[in-house]
């Protein structure tokens, strides 16, 4: 007897549990949702500079190429034009097989508009 109480209390607070975890889910996406409705009345320019382009920059490319593929390509190159960082690298040999990377952040908001790199 005193074993079926104990297992209808854990069952209990485990549906509970489950409820209360499912309930919060749908809350945090009803919220998500009404966020994201107000993107279009909040524009923010970030106006980035050279530095925190590159980095955006340095983040994206070193998830796609590799770090150590990037970071051979330094000097990196950068560019401002209009509301666009342009990057591209640079190569250390003149008869190296390969390109460089080429990429274009948005000035204003950080996002990575183009992005290439050569054969």
């Amino acid at each position: 007897m005193k074993n079926k109480i104990v297992f209808s209390l854990l069952a209990f607070l485990f549906i509970g549990f489950i409820a209360n975890a499912q309930k919060r889910e749908k809350d945090d996406s009803v919220y998500a949702a009404t966020v994201v409705k107000k993107i279009g009345s909040k524009k923010v320019s970030l106006d980035l500079n050279k530095k925190d382009a590159q980095e955006i920059a340095e983040t994206a490319l070193f998830k796609i190429y590799g770090e150590a593929t990037i970071t051979k390509e330094k000097p990196y190159h950068a560019v401002k034009s209009g509301n666009y960082w342009v990057f591209f690298g640079s190569m250390d040999c003149t008869d190296c097989k390969g390109g460089v990377f080429e990429i274009v952040i948005n000035a204003r908001n950080g996002r990575v508009e183009y992005y290439m790199h050569g054969k």
